[in-house]
């Protein structure tokens, strides 16, 4: 049998998780990843965390190396663009750094090309005189716009920034800003920050990002971005809903209102699009086009609960990736569906300082509880009263306490004065008698006394828990435990 040539479009979660998993289940085919830029398989949900500082280098945000990918047998077409799709000749336009044009034959192709920035349609973002990074002002989301970042910060040394939008990007580049020493001022035109969750939670996460600093502006909507009239500075004008505008100037700008798929090069193929323009999928990854699969942000998500949406998420793009790699090779393995949502990924919008543990041999206090967990400091033992809670044996906190103390649930044995001590003071419980598995030792008045705990306490036990048994005195009788009562065990005990 022939090995199957397959190409992956796109070098982020979905393409690459696809041709791993094509090279997994068939050694023998040749699988070719199709990359526009020099990072394949970066984390992109770790930029704001290198534009902080806490990752000390770029590399260190690869999930894999370039020669780790290499080394599994795949192809990587690193800084190559692919520009077209010939669904009926089955082979891929590419064009190299160099501006070299190749086709690229395929037996399955997948396109995991993800999503693009959205750029919002406000005054200095667009058009011929549009502002970018060499005028401070970015968009973000991929490894490009983190380098254009780092070299403004490099080359402006700002003491400002103004973050356009506040989802999860947003608000870790606010965190990251601040971090650096940047006063940052977040804009949202919506009434919360954190809009994919409730606004009772956005406005936790609204108080803590104007505790530690960052200026908060919601229900406002960014009309212009130019250039002021100082130099090197950027004047940004917004306008609320209740009418009041705003300016501020500033030396960075990051605009990061969201993401949008990338199916400029599907849909130019013929491929049907779906929910909010992504491509249109089936269970197991196929597009309308014969022999093209597509997965990751720039196709729609199979979702459990909320059925055809979009859901740009990585853990989402990796589980679509392995199917449609699977799925090229010939398989017939389904996606079952996703259940995740934006608003379930993990944010940390401050650091909070490290506090140690408290040492479990102090014991707290109750009713002095001051929010302070440390350790007390310790006074000399000399200037203590005498009954001080820590010097008197009997209120020694540190003192190890005995166990609590249960109902004993015993069956009487020949010889076991505590098991008898305990049926000469408790009634037996209301279903002794029913196991033959476990039998309950029975308490018979001796004739002639009378029944019960003792003169004038109520019924007796007898009257309480009537034997299961017919005959009673057939057991054998042992030393009767005080005046008109005797323990006798059945037979079978």
């Amino acid at each position: 049998m022939a090995s199957k040539r397959i190409v992956a479009i796109g070098g982020s979660d979905a393409g690459i998780s696809a041709a791993l998993r094509a090279r997994e289940l068939d050694p023998d085919s040749e699988v070719t990843v199709v990359v526009a830029d020099a990072y394949p398989n970066f984390s992109i949900c770790g930029i704001p965390y290198y534009v902080s500082g806490e990752v000390d280098h770029w590399s260190n945000l690869a999930h894999r190396t370039l020669a780790d990918l290499k080394a599994t047998g795949m192809q990587v077409r690193t800084n190559t663009l692919a520009t077209g799709i010939d669904v009926s000749g089955k082979r891929v336009l590419v064009r190299d750094s160099a501006g070299w044009i190749e086709e690229l034959p395929y037996d399955a192709l997948i396109v995991g090309t993800g999503a693009v920035s959205a750029r919002p349609p406000i005054e200095g973002l667009s058009g011929p005189d549009a502002l970018g990074p060499a005028d401070g002002v970015h968009l973000l989301h991929n490894m490009g716009d983190t380098f254009a970042v780092m070299q403004s910060i490099a080359a402006r040394n700002p003491k400002a920034a103004v973050v356009i939008g506040a989802g999860y990007i947003g608000l870790e580049m606010a965190e990251a800003l601040t971090t650096r020493g940047l006063h940052v001022t977040q804009i949202e035109a919506l009434p919360e920050v954190l809009p994919t969750v409730d606004r009772e939670l956005g406005a936790l996460v609204h108080d803590e990002l104007t505790t530690h600093g960052v200026e908060v502006l919601t229900n406002t909507q960014v009309s212009g971005v130019g250039r002021a009239p100082a130099d090197n500075q950027l004047l940004v004008q917004a306008t609320g809903t209740d009418g009041k505008t705003f300016t501020q100037v500033t030396d960075l700008v990051l605009v990061v209102v969201g993401v949008r798929p990338d199916t400029t090069l599907a849909a130019t193929a013929g491929a049907r699009l779906g929910v909010k323009g992504a491509i249109d999928v089936d269970e197991y990854m196929r597009t309308s086009l014969p022999d093209v699969y597509a997965a990751g942000d720039c196709a729609v998500t199979h979702h459990r609960l909320l059925g055809k949406t979009w859901l740009p998420l990585g853990t989402t793009a990796h589980k679509q990736g392995r199917i449609a790699g699977e799925n090229a090779l010939g398989g017939t393995r389904w996606f079952a569906g996703s259940l995740g949502t934006p608003g379930g990924q993990g944010l940390r919008p401050r650091r909070r300082p490290h506090r140690p543990a408290r040492p479990r041999s102090r014991r707290r206090q109750p009713g002095l509880d001051t929010g302070d967990h440390r350790e007390p400091p310790r006074r000399p033992q000399g200037v203590l009263p005498r009954r001080h809670p820590d010097l008197h044996p009997r209120h020694r906190r540190h003192r190890k306490r005995p166990p609590a103390r249960r109902p004993a649930r015993r069956t009487a044995k020949r010889g076991d004065l505590q098991a008898r001590r305990h049926l000469r003071h408790r009634a037996l419980p209301r279903h002794a008698g029913r196991h033959p598995q476990r039998t309950r030792p029975l308490l018979h008045p001796t004739p002639g006394l009378p029944v019960g705990r003792g003169p004038g306490r109520g019924a007796g036990m007898d009257e309480r828990t009537p034997p299961r048994r017919a005959a009673p005195h057939a057991g054998r009788p042992l030393t009767s435990l005080s005046a008109g009562y005797r323990v006798c065990l059945p037979q079978n005990h």
